[in-house]
């Protein structure tokens, strides 16, 4: 059961509450089977051409793979061709076999224009078998040369590229910082469904995650149709793609973003295998990126459009509800990619000034043709933030290049300078973080934790106009005189002797930690030494009498924080 709550006061109102039900019916995207899809060797058949070399320019559908090819042997989908000329009759069954020989079951075809030339709406398929591909292809071929007899067209053949998940990815030379958005399953999901987000700083290779609640996702049917499924409610909050993939896929895409000269958004299937079972991430469609703004989404009476049909109510809605927007989840698969669906939602929003509310995400295709159209569309799944990294604020001492090792690594930061005479205050607060940083540190790291404590003594020293080899010859001396630190004894109290008592110190104990110390009602006693045995993170309450407030003093790596912490009560509930 999921459950909102809005607080006034001391009392807490329940405004919805969802009962989830065990979804035993659901898929778990993790556990599904990936088919190996991806081979690093073509041939050509005796009808189909191999979709390398010469062909990659010639061909519009073929470029795109050129223009995304990174330069090295990264595996990629096994693509043929063949021009409409050469699909006849005659050649059936030469296609057939080099259908069946080459790429065996789950066949996608689509049609390609020569390199340069746009012509909307060409035919495509879902997944076909050899001989369903045949057929289309001859079916097709005729009525191409009759309305385009002017055209150099070609067909794009390829097997259905398996994947764990897909990606759009938003990537800018000009920028450091790249954005993902991800989905388990087929990409068209990614036009309609939530989805999940990363945003990735290349040069620290930082990653901010936002994981959405994922509830279906579009899977290829034994059949070779495509379906949404509903995904179980245990993991459909799970992270559609893992971290090491994530960052493959930004700096991959920065890097070809970089080559394009632009700002792109580039589609991804994520997870692929090969005949060997490795995985790899195969970069498929890219354009030039578009203003994804984030618009605002108000309260408004919205309305699920799932077909055209439901486009028929809106004027009636309109007039009934002053804030109307629709919610566009269309529940046939042939609309994912339909065009003149898009469009007619467009001519009949627009003059009735009603908003799309949109799942997918703002980089794909959908986003992109509606807001083409002059719609106004609210990315319901977008997140709330501004594209850059999150603020984080320090105000901490450091050493003097680290202002320029940050620049270079393309962050936005700005930074103060401390006055020599306040300098001291900032290199004590140093020292302590710099000594628990060596507590913390394991064997591997302890002595450069070790030499940063001795820079701030150096530092110290210079403030304090001192040299440090002088320092270190006064420690020398005083060390002969009294001793160092090696034995670990701690001082627990002084008296001056009486005359029933004696001078010599009375029997040593043990000790193991320090404490915070108890003394008053209202008061407490933190020595320094407490801070050498808290660990980080951890709160330790401190209670006073007569009141409903705790304290909680916490120790974190450059600082220790105060919290007041109210004591629990019995709240209201009120249905």
């Amino acid at each position: 059961m999921n459950c909102e709550w809005v607080r006034r006061g001391d009392t807490f109102f329940v405004v919805q509450i969802d009962v989830e039900d065990d979804d035993i019916y659901g898929i778990n995207p993790l556990q599904l089977d990936v088919e190996p899809s991806i081979t690093a060797h073509l041939q050509d058949g005796e009808i189909l051409r191999a979709g390398l070399g010469p062909s990659r320019k010639q061909w519009d559908k073929l470029r795109v793979l050129d223009e995304l090819d990174e330069g090295h042997t990264r595996p990629s989908g096994s693509l043929f061709y063949v021009p409409i000329e050469q699909v006849i009759v005659e050649n059936r069954e030469a296609l057939r076999t080099d259908f069946q020989r080459l790429l065996e079951k789950n066949i996608v075809v689509r049609t390609s224009t020569e390199a340069g030339k746009k012509i909307t709406n060409l035919p495509k398929t879902d997944c076909l078998s050899p001989d369903a591909a045949v057929d289309w292809c001859l079916e097709n071929a005729e009525g191409l040369r009759s309305r385009h007899p002017n055209e150099q067209l070609a067909f794009i053949a390829h097997r259905y590229i398996a994947s764990r998940s897909s990606a759009w990815v938003r990537a800018d030379p000009d920028t450091p910082i790249v954005e993902v958005h991800g989905i388990w399953g087929l990409p068209d999901g990614i036009q309609f469904c939530p989805f999940d987000i990363w945003e990735i700083h290349i040069p620290t290779e930082e990653i901010t995650e936002y994981t959405n609640y994922k509830s279906n996702v579009l899977l290829l049917q034994p059949n070779g149709t495509w379906r949404y499924q509903r995904v179980r409610n245990e993991v459909a909050r799970f992270q559609s793609i893992g971290k090491s993939d994530v960052l493959d896929l930004a700096k991959r895409s920065h890097a070809i973003a970089s080559r394009m000269k632009q700002a792109c958004h580039i589609m991804w299937f994520v997870g692929c295998l090969d005949e060997e079972g490795i995985s790899s991430n195969i970069p498929w469609y890219w354009t030039k990126a578009h203003s994804t703004e984030n618009l605002d989404r108000g309260n408004y009476q919205m309305t699920i459009v799932k077909n055209s049909s439901d486009l028929s109510y809106l004027g009636e809605m309109k007039g009934r509800y002053q804030r109307l927007a629709i919610v566009l989840k269309p529940d046939s698969v042939d609309l994912l990619r339909n065009n003149d669906f898009l469009e007619a939602v467009a001519r009949s929003v627009k003059p009735l000034d009603v908003p799309v509310i949109l799942e997918g995400s703002t980089l794909a295709h959908a986003f992109y043709q509606l807001t083409k159209h002059g719609c106004t569309v609210i990315a319901d799944a977008e997140k709330d933030h501004s594209r850059a990294r999150r603020q984080m604020n320090f105000g901490k001492l450091v050493r003097d290049g680290i202002p320029e090792k940050i620049a270079r690594q393309q962050e936005q930061h700005s930074v103060a300078t401390v006055p020599r005479g306040a300098r001291l205050g900032y290199l004590i607060g140093k020292f302590i973080e710099e000594v628990l940083e060596a507590r913390e540190a394991d064997k591997p790291d302890l002595r450069a934790e070790l030499a940063d404590i001795f820079e701030v003594l150096r530092a110290v020293s210079a403030v304090s106009g001192e040299a440090i080899e002088d320092v270190i010859a006064e420690a020398d001396r005083k060390r002969a005189k009294v001793g160092g630190f090696d034995e670990g004894k701690v001082l627990i109290t002084t008296s001056l002797p009486t005359a029933q008592s004696s001078a010599h110190p009375k029997a040593s104990r043990v000790i193991t930690g320090a404490q915070i110390e108890r003394v008053g009602p209202a008061a407490y006693r933190v020595p320094f030494s407490y801070l050498g045995f808290a660990e980080i993170g951890q709160a330790k309450v401190l209670k006073f009498e007569g009141v409903d407030h705790d304290i909680q003093i916490t120790l974190q790596r450059d600082c220790v924080e105060l919290t007041m912490v109210r004591h629990p009560v019995q709240l209201r509930l009120q249905v």
